[in-house]
């Protein structure tokens, strides 16, 4: 089943999480997907102008309609590639990050940005019962804060 993405004349959108356009073939035409950062995005050409737009956002608004101010797409099966409209809906900032935590993606070591690994957290705070958190800043190039934060398990609270 194909539905209308708000805000993008001439696409729809599917319940397999495929694009398509109908500005150029009344029957329509599946768009090529590209990968960035780990999320599928397509090329639409809206008032004249073409961008890359996340398939998520395209397939939560078709299905899901607009999202309010503030939110994002969440994946409820934790898999970005999914784009079915089933394992999408909107949420806050703080409702997706719960969910990867709840499902294991993107905490510690595993998210690709992370400069720390869980043995060097375990460290960190075996070692914070001796040293000053000035100390290991500069050790481990972290700011204080940082190490106040993982010794008060504010974060990597993963990490026991």
């Amino acid at each position: 089943m194909k539905k209308h993405i708000p805000d993008c004349p001439g696409y729809q959108a599917d319940s397999c999480g495929n694009i398509w356009s109908f500005k150029r073939n009344v029957s329509g035409k599946k768009m090529k997907l590209r990968v960035n950062n780990n999320y599928l995005e397509v090329e639409l050409c809206t008032l004249g102008k073409r961008h890359y737009q996340g398939v998520h956002r395209l397939i939560c608004s078709a299905f899901h309609g607009k999202p309010q101010k503030g939110q994002e797409t969440r994946h409820l099966n934790g898999n970005t590639m999914d784009n079915n409209p089933q394992n999408l809906c909107w949420g806050t900032s703080t409702e997706n990050m719960e969910d990867r935590v709840r499902l294991g993606t993107q905490v510690g070591s595993s998210n690709g940005n992370s400069k720390l690994t869980e043995s060097i957290v375990k460290t960190i705070r075996q070692r914070s019962k001796t040293e000053s958190r000035i100390k290991l800043s500069k050790i481990y190039k972290l700011d204080p804060s940082t190490i106040s934060n993982i010794v008060h398990r504010k974060i990597w609270r993963h990490v026991k």
